[in-house]
């Protein structure tokens, strides 16, 4: 915010006038424009007027050069406004100007204008905007500006809401192995082997989950953003998740050195492809997308949202989610390990961007690494 400077008084008549509109630099602490002298520089149009209504209530006859700057007169929030009064004025204007910044900042208070519900400082009569009196309007706080992103802690719901969002997770994980059973009720008595009856009621979990999810999502907040899908740019995303697959293998390969040196044993998976070995491994790519993106819209895109909202704490939604990822795999202790850790460096990625495409191109990628190296 500029500081105001005293000037001093400038010869008129018609070899010194300027064009209307046209500021002329004396020198580095004086500036005039015809009879006026400029009192305060303003960050907005906005900031000019609001001070010039001030200056106005006390007697004071100022005037806001904008037009010169802004070919839109109605726009108020263009930066470059200057505000004038008439030399003999300049310390009254002065002092009015010091007496109501220091009174706003001290006070913190603005009335709401009832008429178009501007926001305006306390000591205003009237509405900038509008110019609806405030004279009866009663002062409260002035609204804070909002807080960057990321800089307070996401504050926690009421419990009425906490309750809510902990039983929809609960119920929603309940329910989550009944289109896998329906799978494997119906696809078994047909004499498909029990390879291909795996692959296809994951298959259909995995389409149950997503389609779950986002209309949850998209009920409570009428988007799917929550779940990073949305702006999506394929490019970009692929291009993100070369150093995630990266990351992940080289974690992968670490936790199994730890386990490895602590003597737990890895229990590896089984892919399931016993029996139809051919047939899998030729539309295993495709099924691992759909694993991926089932995954990581339930454990990363909602789960981890669901659970900063009920904890107010990033790095425990991260945790939880985690857990209850490798909780789920159901694998022996050394390779449900490895399936938390993945958890959370997964978890990390996602809050780091919330872009979950990044994150199911890199989750498939490693699937498919995996599977066509054990098979």
């Amino acid at each position: 915010m500029a500081r105001a400077v005293a000037l001093e008084p400038r010869p008129t008549g018609a070899a010194h006038r300027d064009p209307p509109y046209c500021l002329t630099l004396a020198r580095d602490h004086a500036i005039h424009a015809h009879d006026l002298v400029l009192v305060r520089r303003c960050d907005s149009r906005e900031e000019a007027y609001v001070l010039a209504e001030i200056l106005k209530g006390q007697g004071v006859n100022a005037s806001v050069r904008a037009e010169e700057f802004n070919p839109l007169p109605s726009v108020t929030s263009l930066p470059g406004a200057t505000l004038w009064v008439p030399g003999e004025q300049q310390p009254k204007a002065l002092k009015a100007i010091n007496e109501h910044l220091r009174s706003t900042e001290a006070a913190g208070l603005a009335k709401t204008c009832p008429q178009c519900g501007e926001e305006n400082p306390a000591t205003f009569g009237a509405c900038w905007q509008c110019q609806t009196d405030l004279s009866g309007v009663a002062a409260r706080p002035a609204t804070p500006s909002p807080a960057p992103p990321g800089s307070a802690p996401t504050p926690l719901p009421t419990p009425r809401r906490r309750w809510t969002l902990v039983l929809e997770v609960t119920a929603l994980f309940l329910v989550l192995f009944a289109p896998g059973f329906l799978a494997g009720s119906v696809v078994q008595p047909l004499g498909v082997e029990n390879g291909v009856t795996q692959w296809v009621s994951w298959g259909l979990l995995e389409i149950g989950i997503v389609l779950l999810v986002c209309y949850l999502v998209w009920r409570d907040r009428g988007t799917l953003e929550p779940l990073g899908l949305v702006g999506i740019r394929w490019g970009r995303e692929i291009l993100w998740a070369i150093p995630l697959l990266v990351g992940l293998e080289l974690t992968e390969l670490f936790v199994t050195m730890l386990l490895n040196a602590a003597g737990i044993p890895l229990d590896e998976p089984g892919s399931g492809a016993s029996g139809a070995a051919t047939a899998v491994r030729v539309v295993a790519p495709a099924f691992f997308i759909l694993f991926a993106l089932g995954e990581e819209v339930l454990f990363r895109g909602y789960l981890i949202t669901r659970l900063k909202e009920i904890l107010g704490n990033a790095p425990a939604a991260v945790v939880g989610s985690a857990l209850l990822f490798g909780l789920v795999h159901r694998y022996g202790a050394g390779a449900t390990v490895r399936v938390v850790v993945t958890g959370v460096v997964l978890g990390t990625a996602f809050l780091a961007g919330r872009r979950l495409p990044r994150l199911v191109v890199a989750h498939a990628a490693w699937n498919i690494l995996w599977f066509y190296d054990t098979t």
